[in-house]
């Protein structure tokens, strides 16, 4: 039973391991993907606030199905549809910071 115990706790640590490494991988390659299409204007939506005191949001981008977060400039109401392009994206860094476009600015493309 104590052998049982120690393998089942041993397997836990691993999967664990394994989940965060998934994670990090598929966040990276996320960035590393809007990094490649700085011209592409991004529809989203402001799913909640994280810190609303400093504005940052948790915005969906709509058509890749990602969660990310963001910083406003501006007070933005939850659910409201946003017009976004990637000001600057570092996956190496885990940074990504994206710019608000008016609709006039957008070409919606590359989805």
């Amino acid at each position: 039973a104590e052998g049982l115990k120690e393998v089942m706790m041993t397997v836990s640590g691993i999967t664990q391991e394994a989940t965060l490494v998934e994670r990090q991988t598929n966040r990276y390659w996320s960035l590393e993907y809007l990094r490649r299409q700085p011209n592409v204007a991004w529809q989203a939506v402001l799913l909640m606030w994280l810190r609303e005191d400093i504005n940052l949001g948790l915005i969906l981008i709509e058509d890749l199905g990602l969660q990310l977060p963001m910083s406003f400039k501006r007070y933005v109401t939850l659910g409201e549809p946003l017009l976004l392009k990637v000001g600057h994206a570092d996956p190496l860094k885990d940074i990504i910071q994206f710019q608000e476009l008016n609709p006039q600015e957008a070409q919606i493309g590359a989805n």
